[in-house]
């Protein structure tokens, strides 16, 4: 067990620096990620040049986000929101001292709240980073037609035109970075 879990510690550290170098303005942790460990991936955020953007992952306690819930970007005249969810259909695992310390909430309501704080301060694109089923982008389009863009980091099968729900284009990203986009405002 503590060879895989040294294998694994190698892997996020690959990752991290792998993402730092690509200049990542962004990462939204997945089901796998957090259930290795929600306080391993706090301490390992602290070396990102990015922050980790989860919505919907809050602590019981301060019944706040655990990570920052959205950031914004500037280009040009174009105001960017960007915002993580997982799915609340996954059992967040992780260490036995960690269970009942934090929940996963309902999505499109962890969204919501993300964007109305987001149109708050003008931001004219949403994109939401989506760790779920295909199934449940599809609900949160159509549930929230603010946004513009979702763009799936779980689902393996890659499409090369994106979904169209409601307002939002569906991009497949595929999983650990396999697949690279461009959007251009």
């Amino acid at each position: 067990m503590a060879k895989e879990r040294k294998e694994v510690e190698l892997k996020i550290d690959l990752f991290l620096k792998t993402y730092n170098l690509m200049g990542y303005d962004a990462f939204t942790p997945g089901d796998s990620d957090l259930s290795f460990s929600i306080h391993y991936l706090l301490e390992k955020s602290k070396g990102a040049q990015f922050p980790f953007l989860l919505a919907n992952l809050i602590d019981n306690q301060s019944q706040n986000p655990v990570f920052r819930p959205y950031i914004m970007k500037e280009f040009g005249d174009t105001k960017v929101g960007l915002l993580g969810l997982v799915s609340d259909r996954y059992p967040l695992g992780g260490p036995p001292d960690e269970r009942g310390k934090f929940h996963l909430s309902k999505p499109v309501e962890a969204a919501r709240k993300a964007i109305a704080e987001l149109k708050k301060h003008q931001c004219n694109v949403i994109i939401v980073v989506a760790h779920m089923e295909e199934d449940e982008q599809k609900n949160i389009a159509l549930a929230i037609p603010d946004i513009h863009f979702i763009v799936s980091g779980y689902v393996r099968k890659l499409k090369r035109e994106p979904l169209v729900v409601n307002n939002a284009e569906i991009l497949m990203a595929g999983v650990r970075g396999e697949y690279l986009g461009r959007m251009d405002f």
